[in-house]
């Protein structure tokens, strides 16, 4: 007995280790065909989805930094932001005799990481200038708050947006050397409605720096586009998702009336966001910031549909610029069971950003961030952002880096999406126009059954990917049907018509 139970043991070890090695790990899921129990069981097919055409150009990543460029690009990610570029740690001093001076090479190099990695490259450009704005922080974040230009700096703002722009347009005139592809999206500030934190001016001084740049980079290159000031609706993103869930047809004046109810702080944020907002001939794409609950998405892209339907700016697409993948919360656990399951949060919270997100109309979406927050970055350290990290400390993946790269693999170059928001569980069926559909799906409800229409014979169920293996099971469809069993982790539902080759 006891030499075949170590020779029972040694086989098991063996074929663990087999299946170590292997990059896609099949697994046994809980998934039953149509004659099991159907109590319990939430059934999709009886209910009708909602149907969208819908298209996402580009994932990326936000807050580059160097040598991180050729890691990120392990994810498939095609899209990279680079923060806080200020105007005064390009330009150092005042122009003498209408000459001016500007220090690209910072700049150069980390466009030239990303783009060597095959990137596109978005910057986000910040006024903040010791010697030409109104006022100026200068500790460690010297360059996180902005302020108006004084003055007789108006023309040097205007000048430096232009030679910004004739730098990295790839138009061959007065290029950066080496440059791979044009860079031609700007962002002009980041959050100015927090003026608290990002941008010491009023809202009318903020129209008045868009209003610049927009006209410097379109003299630059037409072709150049302005992005508003990043928007993020913060804690009352929450009471936004709870007015459209409340109410039904909201208008753009039942919008006013809900800002005329905030305290005074959050009416002056609103009203910030509402008016640049309005200002739709000097800029052409919205970055909207998703901190939060996820949930919150929907209506806070409802609420800025709203905005623009107001004042007839229809053709303005949204990119996520600013997705912050972790939970929101202030410390992360320190116990290392509550660190593992935070990971599987973070990673999860990605998964589902994404998916959301395309559903309900963003065309490009970026996560944040591709390292964990220095500690110098005084304000990170109260919020979620300083242990954001895709990467930890020694540059070595996290389960969302696997996640984030699976969901982009299966929903890139969807179409169309039928999907399902009911009773705590979120399914969304994409469509391509070369490949089968692919499901995403889980449950805020707790472990649930649900039964899913499919259009093939056999479906493959796979599980978030939380490292290189990525755990399946391949199941027959019943009389075009599956029933399946889902938690709070996303998991994709792939057609296929025959047995997977692997």
């Amino acid at each position: 007995m006891d030499c075949n139970y170590k020779s029972l043991l040694y086989i098991i070890g063996i074929i663990l280790l087999v299946v170590g090695f292997s990059g896609c790990v099949r697994f046994w899921f809980p998934v039953t065909n149509t004659s099991g129990n159907k109590s319990n069981i939430i059934d999709l097919t009886k209910d009708s989805p909602i149907t969208r055409n819908v298209k996402i150009k580009h994932c990326g990543v936000g807050y580059a930094v160097k040598g991180y460029a050729s890691l990120c690009k392990q994810m498939d990610v095609e899209l990279v932001r680079i923060p806080s570029v200020a105007w005064g740690a390009i330009e150092h001093s005042p122009p003498k005799g209408g000459i001016h001076h500007y220090n690209w090479q910072h700049l150069d190099e980390i466009i030239r990481e990303y783009q060597d990695n095959g990137f596109r490259v978005q910057l986000i450009v910040k006024s903040a200038n010791s010697w030409a704005c109104k006022s100026f922080t200068s500790d460690s974040e010297k360059f996180r708050l902005s302020s108006p230009p004084k003055d007789q700096y108006w023309d040097d703002y205007y000048s430096f947006i232009y030679h910004l722009v004739e730098r990295y347009d790839g138009d061959g005139k007065d290029d950066m050397p080496g440059l791979k592809m044009p860079v031609l999206e700007y962002e002009i500030e980041s959050e100015a409605h927090n003026t608290e934190f990002f941008w010491d001016g009023t809202v009318e001084e903020y129209k008045r720096l868009l209003k610049t740049a927009y006209k410097a980079a379109k003299r630059a290159n037409p072709n150049a586009k302005i992005i508003l000031s990043g928007i993020n609706f913060g804690d009352y993103g929450k009471e936004i998702q709870q007015f459209f869930e409340k109410h039904k047809d909201v208008t753009f004046w039942d919008i006013i009336k809900l800002v005329q109810k905030y305290p005074p702080s959050i009416q002056k944020k609103m009203r910030f966001i509402i008016e640049t907002l309005e200002y739709g001939n000097y800029y052409d794409e919205i970055d909207l910031h998703f901190n939060r609950d996820y949930k919150e998405i929907p209506s806070e892209i409802k609420l800025i549909t709203l905005i623009l339907d107001a004042y007839s700016s229809h053709n303005k697409s949204i990119l996520a610029g600013d997705v912050c993948s972790c939970p929101w919360i202030r410390d992360i656990p320190k116990d290392p069971g509550g660190k593992k399951r935070f990971r599987i949060e973070q990673a999860s919270l990605s998964s589902k950003k994404l998916s959301i997100s395309v559903v309900h109309g963003v065309e490009s979406f970026v996560l944040e961030s591709i390292r964990d927050f220095p500690p110098t970055y005084k304000h990170a350290l109260k919020e979620s952002f300083r242990f954001a990290g895709i990467f930890d400390e020694k540059k070595k993946p996290r389960p969302v880096f696997y996640a984030y790269k699976q969901t982009i693999e299966k929903i890139k170059d969807t179409t169309k999406v039928e999907y399902w928001e009911i009773s705590g569980v979120y399914a969304y069926r994409f469509y391509f126009s070369n490949r089968p559909p692919i499901y995403a799906i889980w449950s805020e409800a707790g472990r649930k059954k649900v039964k899913l229409s499919v259009s093939s014979k056999k479906v493959m169920i796979e599980k978030l990917a939380l490292s290189k293996n990525t755990e399946y099971e391949i199941v027959e469809a019943n009389d075009g049907t599956v029933i399946v069993e889902i938690d709070e982790k996303p998991l994709f539902l792939v057609e296929i018509e025959g047995p997977l080759n692997q």
